[in-house]
């Protein structure tokens, strides 16, 4: 059911990228296992049409393409980077062919136009615009705690020079602590055989 739930749209799309679907003729039997991590897993079969197919046969399979669920708003974006966020084992090949789909589909049109059908035109609008949202708050916070961390390294350097020279300074007094107790146990060992 899931699987069919995946597999439609993205058939549908295929029907709109000849190219993309003859290009996925070449790797036709093969299985591709699609992690969404930790939420949801299935296996597609590739067609000779160059579409997907859903499967039973996890025994083998050709490629993985492994995404954390956390990571898929970034998938939504424009101009995403699909490569830095898919992991990809088995067939490199045919997940980088996968991989390409993806960055030549316009996943926020597809996903919306799919909501849309489901909870309707406004609540799917509204759900877009929160995406677009919390990427930007997302960034924009990363970029407010790096500027934070590097004010606070450049203002509290002298802080951090001074325990290196003390640390330094705590270094070569142990060091000298050290030869010195040996020079004194040397010395002690040179007696004791005078004596003996």
């Amino acid at each position: 059911m899931l699987t069919s739930l995946a597999t439609n749209p993205i058939n549908h799309v295929l029907d709109h990228k000849i190219r993309i679907r003859e290009q996925l003729k070449f790797y036709s039997g093969q299985t591709v296992h699609v992690q969404i991590l930790p939420i949801i897993e299935f296996t597609l079969c590739i067609t000779a049409e160059g579409k997907f197919h859903p499967t039973d046969n996890h025994h083998k399979i050709d490629t993985t393409l492994s995404i954390s669920s956390w990571k898929l708003p970034q998938l939504l974006i424009p101009n995403n980077n699909a490569p830095g966020v898919i992991k990809v084992s088995g067939n490199q090949t045919l997940g980088n062919e996968i991989i390409n789909f993806i960055q030549q589909v316009n996943i926020e049109y597809f996903l919306a136009h799919e909501l849309s059908k489901i909870i309707g035109d406004i609540p799917a609008h509204r759900v877009m615009q929160s995406n677009h949202l919390l990427h930007q708050w997302h960034q924009k916070n990363c970029k407010r705690i790096t500027q934070s961390f590097f004010e606070f390294c450049t203002e509290e350097k002298n802080l951090f020079i001074k325990k290196s020279a003390d640390f330094n300074g705590f270094t070569q007094e142990i060091s000298a602590l050290k030869n010195s107790i040996d020079q004194v146990e040397l010395s002690i060992n040179q007696l004791l055989q005078k004596d003996s």
